[in-house]
């Protein structure tokens, strides 16, 4: 065995290369959020995954998270169809969670936060008021429910789904696409025109209507949202494809890199096996106030030479991973296990949020709007080339006098944007929520008009498949959009794309080889007013706005 204590003290013994192994065999006990919770601990498998992926997002992003480490605070949290917890949610300090699927109806990651000094679950528990929570719901991807003992709902956080009821073939339409441009403006006799143009005509599949009550939600949970939960299982079944091969097989370790894996606690041992040891240095380094970490660093790549990693605990049942190791260059693109893209930083974030109009929310979908037009006037206030010459999108007071910096904390101009945007596309309230149409989200074109020469373009994506187009609008434009996530739920802006590759191996009867496999998640601002402004979260979406600075 070889056991080597060191230090840590340069981040860049460390930077090359993570990733994370799947395990499904043991549990543990954690401290709970809630008393009553006690009993409902987390698998060990969940807290591996979890101490994991901390490590592998440490580098990823901006430097508050480099000394980032789980707190122990675990809450299980439960779906209406599930009687057992469907996912688990794990606090971080300095700031930031991330929530763990417990199978593969949903991702095995389903959300990261690098931001907020709260948990959804925190925040539900403060929004309760002493009320005492029994169970704490996820609804879909942004939506949050906590229920008293009785089964009485004391909280929330997001939006409620809205009841869907179905629509004959033709007895709705909308168009597909509206996307609005500018035509002209070459000289004084031909001026800009902004000019609409609207894509082919689809059915609308459902109304959205609201729920009577949380029961009946409850209730009609799996039959109304069934056509969805299977959409969402089957986009996460490639994420559990590389999370079983992990299991079955191993993960690969490039040759050149560095590959940590975290201990789930410090007072333990380790114990090296396989022919793999001899070609690879393994090293237990020391990190105060972090986990102690277990570095894999691999010199040769050699088939059949795989290494087993046996980890031993005081407190809790014996861990064993395996890997392989491939021949490859530290540092290049192929071999990169994160690709971190940020459309600027938190700092160029609007924190908006939904206020009270005539005793309804003014709805998610102007305030991302909102967030979006203020994320471009910043720009232009700071003279970004791209967006400086489309100064006036945010003016004084949200009017149409003075130009203005769009400010990054909500006040009250921002709240006259924010009504103007929800009159135009028509936000209703439904059961006490704001609720807007992805197919009339097009109609803040309207606001942008006799303002500035910027436009937008709307895609309504039925069949909830446009996570990819939103991924590369950014990356082409570097401008954020607004995707829809959930049933119909939630228009969160999206500022950048995270995407994780793991080496994996595969076989057939006797023939095997490893591949590349990749994750995707995309960051957002949720709308919450700065709270989880900084979210990677996996999801599809049934909507893509854009702004197009022409």
């Amino acid at each position: 065995m070889k056991k080597i204590v060191a230090n840590l003290l340069l981040l860049a013994l460390i930077a090359s290369s993570f990733a994370i192994t799947a395990q499904d065999r043991l549990s543990f006990s954690r401290k709970q959020s809630f008393k009553h919770m006690q009993e409902n601990a987390a698998p060990q498998s969940l807290e591996r995954r979890a101490a994991d992926i901390l490590e592998q997002q440490r580098f990823a992003g901006e430097a508050d998270w480099y000394e980032a480490r789980l707190t122990g605070e675990v809450t299980p949290l439960y779906r209406p169809d599930f009687d057992e917890p469907a996912y688990f949610e794990f606090a971080i300090e300095p700031n930031g969670f991330m929530i763990l699927s417990t199978g593969q109806h949903d991702y095995p990651l389903t959300l990261l936060s690098k931001s907020g000094d709260q948990t959804p679950s925190q925040r539900l528990q403060e929004q309760a008021e002493g009320r005492e929570i029994a169970r704490i719901y996820v609804l879909d991807s942004l939506s949050f429910a906590a229920e008293s003992p009785d089964g009485e709902l004391v909280a929330t956080l997001g939006t409620l789904p809205m009841r869907l009821v179905p629509l004959a073939p033709g007895e709705k339409q909308a168009p597909l696409s509206v996307e609005s441009f500018l035509m002209g403006g070459e000289d004084d006799d031909m001026p800009a025109e902004v000019v609409t143009e609207e894509g082919p005509m689809v059915d609308l599949p459902y109304d959205l209507v609201a729920w009577e009550s949380w029961q009946e939600l409850k209730d009609n949970y799996r039959e109304t949202y069934a056509e969805m939960l299977e959409q969402q299982a089957e986009a996460a079944a490639f994420d559990w494809d590389t999370e079983l091969a992990v299991e079955a097989f191993g993960e690969g370790i490039p040759v050149g890199t560095t590959f940590l894996v975290p201990l789930l606690n410090d007072e333990s041992d380790f114990h090296v096996e396989g022919e793999g040891e001899n070609f690879a240095e393994v090293t237990r380094l020391q990190r105060p106030g972090m986990a102690d970490v277990i570095a894999i660093q691999p010199f040769e790549a050699v088939e059949g030479a795989d290494l087993t990693l046996h980890l031993f605990y005081p407190d809790r049942e014996p861990e064993m991973q395996t890997y392989f190791f491939v021949d490859g260059v530290a540092g290049k693109n192929h071999w990169r296990t994160i690709m971190d893209f940020s459309i600027g930083t938190s700092a160029d974030q609007r924190f908006y949020d939904q206020f009270d109009i005539n005793g309804c929310p003014s709805g998610c979908g102007p305030t991302a709007w909102a967030m979006l037009l203020g994320w471009a006037d910043n720009q232009a206030g700071q003279g970004n080339p791209a967006w400086r010459h489309r100064w006036g999108i945010y003016r004084e007071n949200g009017g149409f006098g003075r130009d203005a910096v769009a400010p990054r904390i909500q006040d009250q101009g921002v709240r006259n944007m924010t009504r103007e945007i929800k009159n135009h596309v028509g936000t209703y309230c439904a059961a006490g929520q704001g609720a807007t149409l992805p197919t009339s989200m097009h109609f803040v074109s309207k606001y942008l008009r006799n303002r500035t020469g910027a436009t937008e373009s709307s895609t309504y994506y039925p069949f909830f498949n446009g996570i990819a187009d939103a991924i590369n609008a950014m990356s082409r434009s570097n401008t954020p959009v607004i995707i829809g996530t959930g049933f119909y739920g939630h228009y969160p802006l999206a500022w950048g794309a995270n995407v994780r590759r793991r080496i994996v191996r595969k076989c057939f009867f006797w023939h095997c080889w490893d591949e590349r496999q990749y994750e995707e998640k995309v960051r957002i601002n949720n709308g919450w007013g700065g709270f989880q402004h900084d979210v990677m979260l996996n999801t599809n979406t049934f909507f893509l706005g854009k702004l197009k600075a022409n």
